[in-house]
């Protein structure tokens, strides 16, 4: 995938007026070690930009399927895509958007379609959280700077802290390898991403 998507349109200034709305069904189950979530969620978003003069629309979806095989271990999948139109390029999604983290941090794109397969199995409950490790394998369709459409997959794996009942990690670190173009990334998060 060309890093070139990560870049400044120039444009420093924007307002807008935009309407959005979602649509959302699943559940959440607690099985004592996980929450797991069977969810899908599809949001439409559209709006008008008074410095450029410009109709702008976005969507946006996903599906996660987390499911115990036993107690510790679980299978996890998630699919997801956006698109946009005529946003500006400092608001279009990063490699989140399609499920992955095999793609540079900076990268953006307008089109993006992914997702990530595998399975995280506990290693140790304590009274105050849970402590896992996880793999999974990944592939994103993305549109690049050439509106040219490449399909990039890879593998990643890490370990995560969870806070009791609570289905975002505390903590995280993770190692990501993209197998097409053979590039390796980190990410790691204390209650927010970096």
């Amino acid at each position: 995938m060309n890093d070139n998507n990560s870049f400044n349109d120039g444009k420093d200034v924007s307002s807008q007026a935009k309407i959005t709305t979602t649509l959302a069904h699943g559940i959440t189950d607690w099985n004592g070690w996980y929450l797991n979530s069977k969810m899908a969620n599809i949001a439409l978003n559209a709006g008008y930009d008074f410095n450029s003069d410009n109709l702008f629309y976005y969507a946006t979806s996903s599906i996660v399927f987390q499911h115990p095989l036993t107690n510790r271990l679980r299978f996890c999948t998630t699919v997801s895509a956006s698109y946009e139109n005529n946003t500006y390029i400092l608001q279009w999604p990063d490699q989140s958007a399609g499920s992955v983290s095999i793609l540079p941090p900076e990268f953006r794109t307008p089109e993006i379609a992914g997702g990530n397969t595998g399975f995280e199995l506990a290693i140790k409950k304590f009274g105050f959280g849970l402590f896992s490790i996880y793999t999974n394998y990944q592939g994103v369709f993305a549109k690049n700077v050439n509106d040219e459409y490449k399909f990039c997959h890879g593998v990643s794996g890490g370990m995560r802290l969870y806070l009791s009942k609570i289905a975002f990690p505390a903590f995280a670190f993770g190692m990501s390898r993209n197998i097409t173009t053979k590039d390796l990334y980190w990410s790691g998060s204390i209650g927010v991403s970096f």
